[in-house]
């Protein structure tokens, strides 16, 4: 079996906040709800709706905040070691891919009943 481990999932509540600090690289899907997300230092802010995914690209801290009750996924973005062959890093960011289709999906369904 093979546990991808840098994906966090949340559930948010109407009005709950939740401060990433250091996530620059990341990944944050919306699988159900909507967010608001603010980096520090940019100059925009971030929407999200069911099924939709951000890409953090600033350092330092980023707020989610939740207007309804929502179901996130956080991927951190991991850097390979000095050294790692390219079939690895390829297979290994492949296996988070598939994982992430397979959450997204199931959590689809949940929310459905399908």
């Amino acid at each position: 079996m093979r546990i991808c481990t840098d994906a966090s999932r949340l559930a948010l509540t109407a009005g709950q906040i939740v401060t990433l600090r250091a996530a620059q690289g990341a990944r944050i899907d919306c699988l159900s709800g909507s967010l608001w997300i603010t980096e520090e230092g940019a100059t925009r802010d971030i929407l999200l709706g069911p099924g939709q995914d951000a890409r953090l690209d600033r350092p330092g801290k980023t707020v989610v905040q939740a207007f309804e009750p929502s179901l996130v996924v956080v991927f951190e973005s991991r850097r390979a070691a000095p050294g790692t062959p390219f079939w690895k890093r390829f297979a290994y960011a492949l296996t988070c891919y598939f994982i992430s289709l397979g959450m997204r999906r199931s959590a689809w369904r949940r929310a459905y009943r399908f």
